[in-house]
């Protein structure tokens, strides 16, 4: 069976890129490893699914990536719009317990957003609020049509950082165009590939 992944890793030492592991995936030992060997600095690891139940490997595919010897690991989780922000926030913070997590991305890109806009907003504000209270930086990933789509000209702080998506093959932000607040972006999901006997998607961070 192969494998879809969203890891973050270096690439010719000039950019560095991620993966997401959707269910029922779960990350061996083997594949870890070779991630480490290629120069992975960091992983995504997703967590919590937009049905509204936590990824049952997060937890080992964490604890898989932490061993392997990458230098972050961070989760990744999709809002669930038809589960209330605080279960969503608890059953995230009861997975990621005594889990060294070096930041918790929100990732925006699901068919679910509600029609009005507000309502969105307020969902996003609880889960970001509820995830930095129990002790966690959190980012946002996703793309500039749908944050215009579920949330409008909404802008956020300047202190969550955004990875956003443009599948164009080219690890630069040259076609970085501001939106939500952001003036530049943290990195860019800029291609899906095959690696270490996996599809990874990667991301570019400067």
């Amino acid at each position: 069976m192969k494998f879809l992944f969203f890891a973050l890793l270096v690439v010719a030492g000039l950019c560095t890129n991620g993966v997401m592991i959707p269910p029922p995936d779960k990350l061996t030992d083997t594949t870890a490893k070779c991630f480490s060997s290629s120069g992975i600095k960091f992983m995504l690891v997703r967590t919590y699914l937009a049905s509204g139940k936590v990824d049952k490997n997060a937890v080992e595919n964490i604890k898989t990536a932490t061993a392997a010897g990458m230098g972050e690991v961070h989760a990744l989780v999709y809002p669930a719009m038809y589960t209330e922000p605080k279960e969503q926030i608890a059953d995230v913070l009861k997975t990621l317990k005594g889990l060294k997590i070096a930041r918790l991305w929100i990732n925006i890109n699901i068919p679910d957003w509600r029609e009005f806009h507000q309502m969105n907003i307020e969902t996003l504000r609880d889960l970001i609020n509820g995830f930095q209270r129990g002790g966690h930086k959190v980012g946002i990933l996703g793309t500039s049509k749908v944050w215009y789509d579920a949330f409008g000209s909404f802008t956020l702080r300047g202190d969550i950082p955004l990875i956003y998506e443009s599948m164009n093959g080219k690890p630069d932000f040259k076609d970085f165009r501001r939106f939500g607040g952001w003036r530049s972006p943290y990195g860019k999901h800029y291609i899906a590939k095959s690696m270490c006997n996996v599809r990874a998607e990667l991301l570019y961070r400067p």
